[in-house]
């Protein structure tokens, strides 16, 4: 009988932390998001530290989201947000999932309880989202068209400074007119918001 060789490569391997990924992957794809959430956090904490695919953490990370969504559980959203701002992510396109992660959050506590201390909870989870989305733009975040039509941010669709950032935003990403011709020039570059269904959405 031949002995069963140990395989050499640690649990927190990159490879091994790709085919945690994909394991998560198949068990949404079969609609066992409940099943992922363990091995999604699993594969968030060994991650730390360790060189893996950019986009593999927030596709993970959405996953858990739209699990605790589905099943309206807000104190779920809450955690994956806090899961996610944790991770310290400074680029234009984290910032933006953290907004989203907060904004969902605010839309399931509206959804799931219509009491006044539901609807206190769901204004802060909105006004956490509006502070990150406010700090993605600053960091370079100015997709417009998306932004207008991510679901992810319905929560916040009612609120004044949401649709004054739009407007903003839109008047900045106009090409600069010459007074003697044709508009001219590019907005500037998108930030990368896609990384599985976010980094929007």
């Amino acid at each position: 009988m031949r002995s069963i060789v140990p395989c050499p490569v640690p649990f927190d391997h990159p490879d091994t932390l790709d085919n945690v990924f994909g394991v998560a992957a198949s068990l949404e794809a079969l609609d066992r998001r409940a099943e992922a959430v363990p091995i999604i956090d699993e594969c968030v904490l060994l991650s730390r530290g360790n060189a893996v695919d950019p986009g593999m953490i927030p596709a993970v990370m959405d996953v858990r989201l739209r699990h605790f969504a589905k099943t309206t559980d807000a104190a779920g959203c809450g955690a994956t947000a806090k899961m996610w701002e944790e991770l310290k992510r400074s680029d234009a396109g984290s910032l933006y999932n953290a907004a989203c992660f907060r904004a969902v959050t605010a839309g399931v506590i509206r959804a799931g309880n219509q009491s006044e201390d539901a609807a206190k909870k769901a204004a802060a989870e909105a006004e956490r989202a509006m502070d990150w989305l406010k700090q993605a733009v600053v960091a370079g975040f100015n997709d417009v068209a998306h932004m207008k039509q991510d679901t992810d941010l319905e929560a916040l669709r009612d609120r004044d400074d949401f649709r004054k950032l739009l407007e903003e935003m839109g008047k900045s990403a106009q090409p600069p007119r010459q007074p003697d011709g044709p508009a001219t020039g590019n907005a500037p570059a998108a930030a990368d918001t896609e990384p599985a269904a976010k980094e929007g959405e």
